[in-house]
Order: structure tokens, then C-alpha cells, then sequence
């Protein structure tokens, strides 16, 4: 394996975290926030 290839390898890896870490910020980011509004929405309540 050169020089050329295992750059590209860690690029793939690279693009595959990112695309990772943007998918679970948008996934998490919404319940994370409904989770917190919902808490307190209930602390209000009680």
C-alpha cells in the first residue's frame, strides 16, 4: 500500500466519522432539546 492509498483509506474513514457525527448531532440535538422541554414542562406542572 503507498503513500497515495492509505491517504485516500483515511480520508474515506474521515468522511465516514463526519458523516457520522452530523447524523447523530441531528438525530440526538431534536430529543435532546424535546427531553429537556418536556422535564421542565413537567417540573412546571408538579
Amino acid at each position: 500500500m503507498n503513500a497515495q492509498e492509505l491517504s485516500q483509506a483515511q480520508d474515506m474513514d474521515f468522511d465516514i466519522t463526519r458523516t457520522f457525527a452530523v447524523l447523530s448531532a441531528t438525530l440526538i440535538l431534536p430529543v435532546y432539546l424535546a427531553l429537556s422541554v418536556v422535564s421542565y414542562s413537567m417540573a412546571a406542572i408538579l
